[in-house]
């Protein structure tokens, strides 16, 4: 049977093979049983992310244990602007890793939505990386996100991030809208993921 967002996403499901979970994984990453919504719209909930972001993430979301590699997460911290979210900080949560999956807790959620809201930051999006080429959601991705509120993003990174999120069409952009976390096609993508060299309220020779 051919898989409809195989079809739909090709440069970004052709290394894995359909509907199967990650070997060794201790939770299903990478695996789908409910269907997987899709957002083909060009206008709607936005994401901006500085290029520091996108560096610091280059950097921090590859994570080795023992000679291996696991998957990581990290959380985008910013402001919201209108249908805007603006991500110019990168959070680094209290994490159980894995090289199939990664779990935080209550607690960490708790602390760092804490140390924002005493910068008046925001969270407004997640990243976590795949062990190989599927950036689409698994089941357990929709089920354990850290939020799920209406334009809240979740990024997801293929080769356990080793290969950072250049060019941006080999990640996965889910946004939040309508009870779920839908994938954006690669148009919708290119229309509203905004890759921006300094934060907004940052003026070429001022400061924050």
């Amino acid at each position: 049977m051919q898989d409809p967002i195989r079809n739909s996403f090709p440069t970004l499901y052709c290394h894995l093979p359909p509907w199967i979970p990650w070997k060794g994984a201790k939770t299903m990453n990478l695996y789908r049983i409910r269907p997987l919504p899709v957002d083909t719209a060009l206008n709607g909930y936005r994401l901006l992310l500085t290029t520091k972001v996108i560096e610091l993430v280059a950097s921090m979301l590859p994570k080795r244990v023992d000679g291996r590699s696991h998957e990581n997460v990290l959380y985008l911290a910013g402001s919201i602007d209108g249908i805007t979210r603006c991500a110019f900080e990168v959070v680094v949560p209290k994490a159980k890793t894995a090289p199939g999956s990664y779990t935080t807790s209550r607690d960490s959620h708790a602390e760092v939505l804490w140390n924002l809201s005493n910068r008046n930051l925001v969270v407004v999006g997640q990243v976590h990386c795949h062990p190989g080429g599927a950036v689409y959601h698994s089941d357990a991705d929709d089920d354990l996100a850290f939020i799920k509120g209406e334009g809240f993003w979740s990024i997801v990174v293929p080769n356990y991030g080793e290969d950072g999120m250049i060019p941006l069409s080999s990640c996965g952009f889910h946004c939040y809208s309508n009870h779920a976390f839908r994938l954006l096609k690669e148009p919708a993508v290119s229309n509203r993921v905004i890759v921006a060299k300094d934060r907004p309220d940052q003026k070429k020779g001022g400061s924050a």
